[in-house]
């Protein structure tokens, strides 16, 4: 998914924590998205900016985020 932007795939897999009767608070997700990424210090340009452009550890760190957007109780890296 390195052509995908920055905000699909921190956002990939939460569609059901976003919409509400089958249409997805795109507001609530972009807001999720950017606190989750502004806590992990990722560093990008816009949400819009393919993942594949970022270094290799702000890569990481979205892969991170798309799972920790998920509230779960325990995590296992």
């Amino acid at each position: 998914l390195l052509e995908a932007s920055v905000h699909v795939n921190a956002a990939l897999g939460n569609e059901s924590r976003f919409s509400r009767r089958g249409w997805i608070d795109a507001a609530a997700e972009t807001a999720a998205v950017r606190e989750v990424l502004s806590g992990l210090g990722v560093r990008y340009a816009s949400l819009s900016q393919p993942v594949g452009t970022l270094s290799g550890g702000n890569q990481q760190k979205v892969v991170l985020a798309r799972w920790l957007l998920r509230d779960c109780e325990v995590l296992l890296v």
